[in-house]
């Protein structure tokens, strides 16, 4: 599946060599290429040993230029005796302000979003660590909305939807049975404003995400369905579906939305004589 990028940006370009299990794997010799359409070599080829990431993963920050419709972005390395290589397909696209064809993001709050990007913009200039939004477009903050809103809506949540139409999670009913919730949550008419304080957390943390090499590399091994990264004492695991286990990648945004998570509670059954 082809990915697109606008000519002239830098992107984290990221790759992993796996095994026939899905674990990464040591390489050397790793060299970046870019090809064009008839593939044919753009530029020179990059030796990338330097940027390398953990074991078996790369990243590379390369600027696209004017090679489109498409380019292939091919890496190669050895392990021990074998030889490897990846390629992706790469759609590339003028600037925003060059072209008209380019559907323009917007965000529909009740629908796609539980905030507007002004309110964003207000919540996260209060943020200590809030750079990398400051420096995105806003194409990409409200792509970083949007992201957002599905990882709040992808939780295990207490109740149902208050209308069960609706294309969001919340407002959200509480039926009568208040002992199986341990916070006591009364039925909600409205979007809470921990959910919305949760979702402004989580799109920092996607922002820096992204553009973080480090970060955006394991996002790339968990939606490439790497299960377990080992790198010396530290280890990481994810559920095999493209999501950290923990699900939401904000630890702040996951302490707001902790009373709002469904909590299994076990049911036991005895079988009583006659």
């Amino acid at each position: 599946m082809a990915r697109t990028y606008l000519i002239g940006r830098t992107y984290p370009i990221t790759t992993a060599f796996t095994d026939k299990a899905g674990s990464p794997i040591e390489v050397t010799a790793v060299t970046f290429k870019v090809l064009d359409s008839n593939k044919v070599q753009i530029g020179t080829t990059v030796d990338v040993d330097a940027y390398r990431v953990s074991p078996g993963v790369y990243t590379y920050n390369y600027t696209f230029t004017d090679n489109a419709p498409f380019v292939a972005i091919k890496w190669e390395a050895d392990a021990g005796a074998i030889h490897q290589y990846g390629s992706d397909r790469c759609d590339l696209v003028w600037y925003e302000t060059d072209i008209n064809d380019i559907t323009t993001l917007t965000l529909t709050v009740g629908t796609d979003t539980y905030v507007t990007l002004a309110e964003t913009e207000t919540a996260l200039s209060k943020e200590f660590n809030n750079k990398a939004w400051d420096d995105s477009s806003d194409t990409d903050k409200i792509k970083a909305i949007l992201q957002a809103t599905k990882n709040i809506d992808s939780l295990k949540l207490q109740g149902i939807k208050l209308n069960l139409t609706q294309s969001l999670e919340f407002p959200r009913f509480y039926p009568d049975c208040t002992h199986s919730y341990p916070y006591n949550i009364q039925p909600i008419s409205g979007v809470p404003d921990k959910v919305k304080l949760a979702v402004y957390q989580e799109v920092l943390a996607v922002i820096n995400n992204i553009s973080n090499p480090a970060a955006n590399a394991r996002l790339a091994l968990q939606q490439q369905g790497v299960t377990r990264i080992v790198a010396g004492d530290a280890e990481e695991s994810y559920d095999g579906s493209g999501k950290s286990k923990d699900q939401l990648l904000s630890p702040s945004a996951r302490t707001l939305m902790r009373q709002y998570i469904s909590h299994m509670t076990r049911i036991s059954r005895q079988r009583y004589g006659r």
